[in-house]
């Protein structure tokens, strides 16, 4: 298996983090007592900053496997 990181940034990026935040969200909400909102999702606020707060940088791990 080939593994990549890759940088990730806002603009290409962000829908995709907040989306996998989702299901990383939904994963752990039965141990965490964590509740969607009136608009079907968790919140976000633990991604508030991870843009734009020096010293912070995003990275994807990526799997590179090819068929």
């Amino acid at each position: 298996m080939k593994v990549e990181l890759a940088a990730a940034f806002m603009q290409e990026h962000d829908t995709l983090l907040r989306n996998l935040y989702q299901f990383y969200m939904y994963e752990f909400s039965r141990f965490m007592d964590w509740r969607v909102t009136g608009g079907g999702r968790f919140e976000e606020t633990d991604l508030d900053g991870c843009w734009d707060k020096n010293g912070r940088q995003v990275f994807f791990i990526k799997d590179c496997c090819q068929f």
